[in-house]
């Protein structure tokens, strides 16, 4: 019997050793070595992408929407944008069904959450474990403005399910991928232009240009921590009936 409870025990110690070699091995990894092969967003591009002025209260999180944003130049062409009514309307058969699709992290239809609060973490760390979630107060996909959409990142060892972990892999993505965003009738084209780590602070992401069709996505980084965020900017190239 004592025999059988010592080598219990070894193998219970042995565990316990191997598990923490794992978490300080992934640690080391992601602050030694990934985080610093990530490329900072280029800070002479933010005025061009997202506006002269910063239309959110300078604070850590998401900050206080402002009433007006920062008018950039028209751009050289004009889309046909749907307003925000006639799609949320009551004859649309797909009014409360919002999707994104991203092939270069190979998402296909995730569900989309409207109008989160980004000021109450209880809110929206909930919303996040069942879909990627839209920042309230920001422009709705095919709309004037910054389409805001944020989801989780977390090894998918250590999620119960794909949303806690689908925008682990955002770091892949690239100027020149797309983005598909199902939005009531439409489906909205976003081209990806720029992408970067930016800081906590950095709230400027979420500016609201009134002359641009643009969307962000973001993330926190390293998988499974918030010490910086992640994005990736897109401009709206093309809309399509659903």
């Amino acid at each position: 019997m004592i025999e059988q409870r010592f080598k219990f025990t070894k193998l219970l110690g042995a565990m316990l050793v191997g598990v923490g070699f794992v978490g300080i091995s992934y640690l080391v990894w992601v602050y030694a070595f990934w985080a610093k092969t990530l490329p900072s967003f280029p800070t002479n591009m933010v005025t061009e992408v997202f506006g002269a002025r910063s239309v959110f209260a300078s604070t850590s999180s998401f900050g206080d929407l402002l009433p007006e944003g920062d008018v950039l130049s028209a751009q050289t062409f004009k889309l046909p944008v749907v307003q925000k009514q006639e799609v949320k309307g009551e004859t649309s058969q797909h009014a409360n069904d919002v999707t994104i699709s991203i092939p270069r992290l190979n998402i296909t239809d995730a569900q989309v959450a409207l109008d989160v609060n980004g000021q109450d973490e209880d809110i929206y760390d909930t919303v996040l474990k069942q879909s990627i979630a839209h920042l309230a107060h920001s422009a709705y996909p095919g709309e004037l403005g910054n389409t805001f959409l944020f989801g989780h990142s977390m090894l998918p060892l250590l999620t119960t399910n794909n949303y806690e972990s689908i925008f682990t892999s955002l770091p892949q993505m690239r100027s020149g991928d797309v983005v598909f965003v199902a939005y009531g009738e439409h489906v909205y084209e976003y081209e990806i232009t720029h992408t970067g780590v930016v800081e906590p602070t950095d709230v400027f992401i979420m500016n609201q240009p009134k002359s641009k069709y643009m969307i962000t996505l973001m993330t926190c980084i390293p998988p499974g921590f918030a010490n910086q965020r992640y994005i990736a900017v897109g401009n709206l190239i093309r809309i399509e009936d659903r």
